[in-house]
């Protein structure tokens, strides 16, 4: 499940921006040509005689309508039944240079529909008695360990059900342009230096670093590589040949890439595999569907039991200690095994959703209808729940399995009544998710303001919200999106309403926590407010460095005693009360807007303050050497860190000796990137560049400015 970061808003743009994209873990431009097209295709056919010739019209016409308003280069769609693949088409282009379009055997990266994968592997392994659901991880990686020592009780269970209370994302070295088959090892030597952010099993929030973990347990149980088991235990059985985990570049052509203007961006890799990296084609995933329908079975080859389809598709949100507004039924992998745009209208639902930086998709079961879906496309802004669920409906509706197609609801505003003092003091102030600060004001009217504060911006994100007659406040502009206070033992929060899929329902979730009152920041923090530190540890391949500035910013909110601000790929907002040197991460909101969390620890090396952040490490800036003219030597230091330089602002860079190098302007925003020996014209806008430099530990680089 990826969520746009501004889905609580009254702002819906039609394509996110970089930073939402990181979070969400795209970009392109539609190039005519005509797609391919795949009907009851393939061995799998049987007699029926309903060809959902409507429901295919009116998808074809939806998709391409979706594409060319959000710009979107290729999708590929496959409609299942259990018996057969109804419709399978690809649209777009893939190599506009060729005007090459895609085919149904082109491979999209389905992100997090990955995880599907990782409970069927998890639930083989607990049918062959090797794994059982409901002990913990360290009975079988037994090397894990986390500073906090609750850590020890995380279950295989709450792994695949975001329950575990691990921080949420390894973004380290997560989406690069080469793999990196080591991600899951780096990322559980990470966890051994952070804290949990709550219980295990007390709530549920979006945790990649779960199925993350996943991998390490299918290594430590079966001796053979998360990759190799996903391959030959679902994969091959399957006859799945078009899906693969990419150890190396696929071959050009056999995959979509996503584009800038008219230029295809090289490959991207999700190391985590588990979590969100598996390459596959919707008619490959529509088999998965077809399994799934049919118990465990597939072209009479038992995969899974059936006692295993139905346990992953159980609520597993149910016993959770903390669940104030439940939003999804998370089963094990799923997203929701009752899901909302479905059970609307009635009909069960099981779905996954997938966002990588630049890939969009969706996964559903409807077991009683017994219908399959998976989409994928080449942006994350193409509306891909929306055309799921109405190609869904279509098909129900075709096949007599429903009325009549729903209707989205109308916009209409409440009438407003007014509001006591208590209820406005409940929504007024300042509250937090994981990437921004939210402040609510109340106006002279006694409507609402909402603004979020992100790297230093406060940016009005809705007003004139009025108090309805439904105890919620919404604006007569947008009155679908709704908000309402909400108080709990664990803390105070704001809960939003939004509209969801096609639009015909309404789903709320916790939005944003109150920032609790906190005495004044610990010495040292008031000193470091204001400096910046430069990422060393990502891999000279990564995407984020491409996409972000790789800086992060110490900054204090004046209203907000005891609290840091760390800006990188968002704003997160940090207890600095208790330590000098760690700042706490604090927020407890469930399902989705508190993921992602990170302590921030500063740590001395020779003299000087550097910053672990999450499992991202950062060098003071105002320590870089300058380079103005001439050379200089750089010696790589034997961490494998990237080292850094500020380089005058015109003429010619050259890098000798070096295994990579980046450089970005005054502002840190990527310009240019090399390999080996190269050189680049440095941006001549008057201000420092600055340069990153990747070489062999030990080795000496050479860096030459050429006026």
């Amino acid at each position: 499940m990826n969520l746009p970061t501004d889905y609580a808003t009254n702002r819906f743009p039609l394509t996110l921006t970089r930073r939402e994209a990181l979070r969400l873990i795209g970009l392109g431009l539609l190039a005519p040509g005509f797609p391919s097209l795949l009907t009851g295709c393939g061995s799998d056919d049987d007699d029926s005689s309903l060809t959902y010739a409507a429901t295919i019209a009116d998808a074809r016409a939806a998709i391409l309508k979706a594409m060319a308003d959000t710009h979107t280069p290729s999708v590929s769609v496959a409609l299942v039944d259990d018996q057969r693949i109804i419709w399978a088409e690809a649209f777009g282009v893939i190599d506009k240079e060729k005007n090459l379009a895609p085919t149904t055997a082109t491979r999209f990266c389905i992100g997090s529909c990955s995880k599907v994968l990782a409970a069927m592997s998890t639930l083989i392994l607990v049918e062959r008695g090797l794994v059982e659901l409901d002990a913990p991880l360290v009975r079988y990686v037994q090397d894990f360990a986390m500073l906090t020592p609750e850590a020890a009780r995380i279950t295989i269970r709450q792994l695949l059900s975001h329950a575990p209370g691990l921080p949420g994302t390894n973004f380290i070295n997560l989406f690069t342009q080469t793999p990196h088959p080591e991600y899951s090892a780096q990322t559980q030597a990470a966890l051994a230096e952070e804290r949990l952010k709550h219980d295990p099993g007390e709530m549920a929030v979006y945790c990649n670093d779960g199925f993350t973990l996943i991998e390490r347990l299918v290594e430590a149980v079966t001796g053979r590589s998360y990759p190799k088991f996903v391959t030959e235990e679902i994969l091959a059985p399957t006859g799945m040949t078009d899906s693969a985990y990419p150890l190396e570049p696929l071959p050009a052509g056999s995959f979509a890439p996503a584009f800038v203007g008219d230029a295809p961006q090289p490959q991207e890799f999700t190391n985590g595999f588990a979590t969100g990296g598996l390459y596959a084609t919707p008619s490959n995933m529509g088999r998965l569907a077809r399994l799934l329908l049919q118990g465990g079975i597939l072209d009479g080859r038992r995969i899974l039991s059936a006692a295993s389809v139905a346990e992953m598709a159980r609520d597993q949100t149910r016993t959770l200690a903390f669940n104030p507004v439940p939003t999804f039924q998370w089963g094990l992998g799923w997203d929701d095994v009752s899901q909302k745009g479905l059970a609307a209208v009635g009909v069960k639902a099981w779905a996954k959703n997938g966002g990588t930086l630049f890939y969009g998709s969706e996964f559903f079961v409807l077991p009683e209808a017994r219908l399959g879906l998976a989409m994928s496309g080449t942006t994350l802004s193409y509306g891909s729940a929306k055309l799921a669920e109405r190609i869904l409906f279509n098909a129900l509706v075709e096949s007599g399995q429903l009325a009549a197609m729903p209707v989205p609801l109308a916009a209409t505003p409440l009438p407003e009544v007014p509001v006591d003092d208590q209820t406005l003091a409940a929504m007024a102030g300042y509250f937090a998710k994981y990437d921004a600060v939210v402040k609510v004001e109340v106006q002279a009217d006694r409507a609402l303001t909402l603004s979020t504060y992100q790297s230093g911006v406060w940016t009005e994100a809705a007003k004139n919200l009025k108090y309805r007659t439904d105890g919620t406040f919404s604006s007569d502009a947008s009155p679908l999106h709704a908000y309402r206070p909400l108080t709990t033992d664990v803390g105070d929060y704001l809960v939003v309403r939004i509209p969801w899929g096609y639009g015909h329902c309404l789903l709320e979730l916790p939005y944003v926590q109150r920032i609790p009152s906190r005495s004044a920041r610990a010495p040292g923090w008031d000193e470091r407010l204001g400096r910046k530190w430069l990422l060393v540890n990502e891999a000279a391949s990564s995407w984020i460095l491409r996409l972000e500035p790789p800086r992060l910013e110490l900054e204090a909110l004046p209203t907000l005693l005891g609290y840091v601000a760390a800006t990188f790929m968002g704003t997160q907002l940090l207890d600095a009360s208790q330590d000098g040197r760690r700042t706490r991460m604090w927020m407890k909101i469930p399902v989705n807007n508190g993921r992602d969390l990170d302590d921030l620890v500063i740590e001395d090396r020779e003299g000087e303050e550097w910053v672990r952040f999450g499992r991202g490490v950062f060098r003071p800036l105002d320590s870089v050497p300058v380079l103005q003219t001439g050379g200089v030597s750089l010696t790589i230091e034997v961490e494998d860190h990237a080292q850094w330089l500020q380089v005058s602002a015109s003429g010619t860079l050259a890098v000798r000796n070096a295994i990579a190098w980046l450089l970005y302007d005054a502002d840190f925003a990527f310009q240019a990137d090399g390999e080996g020996d190269g050189s680049v014209a440095l941006p001549g806008s008057g201000k420092p560049a600055w340069l990153m430099v990747y070489g062999a530990p030990g080795a000496v680089v050479e860096v030459q400015i050429i006026a």
